[in-house]
């Protein structure tokens, strides 16, 4: 019997209801979101993206307007719910502070410290994939983040509880730890608890087969047309993309493994480039359809699909023929760009001839009810030889839930580290960067001892903005916004009255400057030399007001002079937001006013983690 034929007959909500429940859920909060982009590349095939004013946003697609607002909103509040919004660099101590302060907790109400003993007691597959992530021993590592942690006054990891559906019971993992090994993956939503889990579950299984068939270099089989054709709304959109000069190849992306997942490739045969997608659902149509909308996610127009297209490769990359250290992370970084955004480069042998395995469409069983599919989907996962944690963070009324399949979720991963520690190296880093918060802020406390550690502590810094160093954000045309590492040494340079490194650092500043257009710069650069060589300023002044005019002359005279040279910069006072000059300009200002109503807000959930027992049972 073709399984595959039959239709999902559970019902959902409609995406009027799913909007209009969510934006009621955002009033509750004091969340204002807008739509800022809408694109509509071919017909039946939409996209949005919504967001706040501080700039957290997610992205939708669909069949039309509705769905792709609803699937925007939902993701939004799976990415609100799961602590998604403070984006991908953590807030300061300091502002934690204040959040725990101000709600009694930083990120769960459920949250709890577990110790340095207690982390070793965590689950062997976790604790496996954790340590080949930072690719060095785990004891030594956990050691140096457990002292960082207490040198700022943690007695150990802030950790949220997940069901481990395997063996009934509650496991604490270390929040930023987990999520600088998955980012966002394995966050879901939906209308109902089921349905959102199994969406999650489905999410996961997609980026495990695209990873076997692009790590393993396999060649997935290809779908006829006659098959397709049996759907004839998702045929219809074959149809369109075809009407507008491309060729589609749908892939079964199983890997071999039966897993409910479909490829889909559009080809523009002139310039012989490619664009892949990869969808994953137990009921063949809607993997069908999802492989085929998300393809043009976030596509303006023609040209930009263009643009983003691959070139179909006529001999292998050399980086899928090595097993070399360079190889294996040139191959990291394509994938984890494929998932960002569909440009990472996939293997020769995605196009190749002579399929790895057998096409099987039986797979695709997804006539019963969601309740159903996530009870065989655990049960095909333990198969799979891997265990399933779920979160349920459905705190603000909206069903959402973050599914941790170790082993699956920390691949290409879509979200940058929000740990950044990654080796030894990198845990001291971060030692010197909680000591540049210690120098900076309170700022007004600044003393020239402050300063001479702010200077050795960033000259080396890779990072370009202070906006970055000091994980805050403004708007890009406010001086914050665009203010370099660079120039702040300048800065500190001159309050402490070390001319030369002042002159270096506004030569790194100016280094691609068109000087010819920033007088300014020149007369400064001329007024440091000057000091360096201990010129009378009376000359200096006379050089500079003939060189660059009055004007220019005291302006430079007075900005750099050592007196009032920190006057000129309005500076961040964290953590007293209300009573800080750049609170129009700051966007984590609103960042932390929303973290701390949904933090109210979830404090009056009765979330309970050891109730998803029974959806498994």
């Amino acid at each position: 019997m073709e399984y595959y034929l039959k239709n999902r007959d559970y019902k959902t909500h409609k995406p009027l209801t799913t909007i209009n429940n969510i934006r009621n859920i955002l009033s509750n909060i004091d969340c204002f979101t807008y739509e800022i982009i809408w694109q509509n590349i071919f017909k039946g095939f939409h996209s949005v993206r919504i967001e706040t004013i501080d700039g957290f946003g997610t992205n939708g697609k669909g069949d039309n307007k509705e769905y792709a607002l609803a699937s925007a909103y939902g993701e939004f509040l799976e990415r609100l719910q799961n602590n998604m919004h403070l984006g991908s660099k953590a807030l300061t101590r300091r502002l934690y502070s204040k959040i725990k302060e101000e709600t009694g907790f930083c990120f769960y109400p459920d949250e709890r410290i577990i110790t340095y003993e207690e982390i070793f007691e965590l689950p062997s597959d976790f604790l496996k994939v954790f340590e080949k992530d930072i690719e060095t021993d785990l004891n030594e590592y956990l050691e140096l983040y457990f002292n960082r942690l207490k040198e700022n006054s943690f007695n150990g990891a802030i950790s949220i509880p997940f069901y481990d559906i395997k063996n009934k019971s509650i496991q604490y993992f270390p929040f930023n730890i987990l999520h600088s090994l998955t980012g966002s993956n394995g966050m879901c939503a939906g209308n109902s608890p089921a349905e959102a889990i199994f969406q999650g579950i489905c999410e996961l299984l997609e980026r495990y087969s695209t990873n076997l068939i692009y790590n393993k270099q396999l060649t997935p089989p290809t779908i006829s047309k006659q098959i397709l054709k049996k759907f004839k709304k998702q045929y219809a959109k074959i149809e369109e993309i075809e009407r507008e000069g491309y060729k589609v190849i749908i892939k079964d992306f199983s890997a071999g493994k039966k897993l409910p997942c479909i490829g889909t490739i559009i080809i523009d045969e002139k310039r012989n480039y490619y664009r892949l997608n990869v969808g994953s659902d137990t009921h063949f149509p809607i993997a069908l359809s999802r492989s085929l909308q998300e393809i043009f996610q976030g596509i303006k127009e023609r040209k930009h699909l263009e643009d983003v297209m691959l070139p179909i490769p006529d001999v292998e990359h050399e980086y899928f023929l090595n097993s070399d250290k360079s190889s294996v992370d040139k191959r990291k970084e394509q994938f984890m760009q494929f998932t960002i955004n569909g440009s990472g480069v996939f293997p020769k042998s995605l196009f190749g001839s002579e399929n790895s395995y057998e096409s099987d469409l039986s797979i695709f069983e997804g006539d019963s009810s969601y309740e159903d599919q996530i009870k065989s989907l655990n049960s095909f996962i333990e198969q799979l030889g891997f265990s399933l944690y779920i979160r349920d963070v459905s705190f603000l009324g909206f069903p959402a839930y973050h599914i941790f399949i170790p082993e699956i979720s920390v691949i290409g991963k879509k979200s940058p580290s929000l740990m950044r520690n990654r080796d030894e190296k990198e845990v001291q880093r971060s030692f010197i960067s909680d000591k540049v918060e210690d120098a900076f802020f309170p700022f007004l406390k600044m003393d020239k001892t402050k300063a001479k550690f702010l200077i050795l502590a960033l000259e080396n810094e890779p990072m370009e903005l202070m906006k970055d160093v000091l994980k805050l954000d403004f708007v890009n045309n406010s001086m914050w916004g665009q203010l370099r590492v660079s120039y702040f040494l300048v800065v500190l340079s001159i309050y402490t009255e070390d001319y030369i490194k002042a002159v270096n650092f506004l030569n790194m500043h100016t280094s691609e400057i068109d000087l010819r257009k920033f007088p300014y710069y020149k007369a400064a650069m001329l007024y440091l030399k000057d000091k360096v060589n201990k010129i009378d300023m009376e000359q200096t002044y006379l050089k500079l007001s003939k060189k660059f005019g009055t004007g220019i002359a005291d302006e430079v005279i007075n900005d750099f002079n050592p007196n009032n040279v920190l006057n000129g910069i309005h500076i961040p006072i964290c953590p007293d937001c209300k009573n800080c000059v750049l609170i129009n300009d700051c966007k984590t200002y609103e960042t932390i006013n929303l973290t701390v109503n949904v933090n109210n807000y979830a404090k009056n959930s009765n979330t309970n983690q050891n109730e998803l027992y029974m959806l498994f049972s």
